[in-house]
């Protein structure tokens, strides 16, 4: 990429949630020395603030690292040792509006926990975590065991609990009703959040996705040659982002940073 985003040329493409791409070994360089995260939504791209610098290897790096990087748009999972593939779709088009149905795969051991609770986060660390609320029951207590999926209150303001954090996360956490009870603790009955599953909140929302602010971007060329690179190239967001419109990220390489 030229400096001001000039001559692009794409690099990989991941799902939101992702903050990390393999460069594969003999990526030319030629003249793109820059690089720039674009959001994508429905065919349409928006364009990053900054650009990052290109790198040279150090004297002493000798290896060459080999991956394969998937470009399809997928939905990005992550998930614990209980809960496993969970997944949302949104199917309200309004924007900050959800709609829809949180689905799972129970663990194999379900003992030591009486239901399951759906909640959005801003982060990976469900920080301000929000119930979202189950419309068979008109309550925020989630489902019980033996159940698998919730269908959200239509519809459902996509939030958190501090207005300044978006929600850019759904989690499902294994819940002991029991435990909280006894312990007049309504936390205590969480499971730790490592171990919960979460993906990340794609909202329907508008075409045009909102500019994919990053505070941190880390590259370093792990090809000691001329004209090539590869690498693994990671980045985290800002805090405070909103990033439910965006279902997909693409790196690309340019000449230059201006982004024009």
């Amino acid at each position: 990429l030229e400096s001001n985003g000039n001559d692009l040329q794409s690099i990989g493409t991941v799902p939101v949630g992702t903050n990390q791409l393999v460069i594969p070994a003999d990526t030319d360089v030629w003249l793109r020395v820059w690089f720039g995260i674009f959001g994508s939504n429905n065919g349409q791209t928006t364009a990053p603030d900054e650009f990052y610098a290109y790198k040279e290897p150090p004297p002493t790096t000798s290896t060459t690292t080999t991956s394969t990087t998937s470009t399809e748009s997928t939905t990005t999972t992550t998930t614990g040792p209980n809960v496993k593939d969970l997944t949302f779709t949104d199917t309200n088009t309004d924007a900050m509006m959800l709609d829809g149905t949180v689905m799972w795969t129970a663990p194999a051991d379900t003992t030591g926990f009486t239901h399951y609770r759906v909640l959005m986060a801003a982060d990976e660390e469900a920080s301000y975590k929000c119930k979202m609320w189950n419309i068979l029951t008109d309550s925020d207590d989630g489902v019980q065991v033996g159940t698998n999926e919730m269908t959200i209150i239509s519809p459902t303001p996509r939030g958190t609990l501090n207005p300044s954090y978006p929600a850019n996360w759904i989690f499902v956490f294994t819940y002991d009703n029991i435990l909280a009870t006894t312990t007049g603790n309504e936390e205590a009955g969480y499971q730790p959040v490592g171990e919960a599953a979460r993906v990340a909140l794609y909202d329907v929302g508008p075409d045009a996705p909102d500019m994919y602010d990053l505070s941190v971007f880390t590259f370093w060329d792990e090809d000691n040659r001329d004209d090539y690179m590869s690498g693994l190239v990671s980045w985290e967001g800002v805090a405070t982002a909103d990033y439910g419109f965006i279902s997909q990220l693409t790196l690309y390489k340019a000449s230059d940073d201006a982004g024009t």
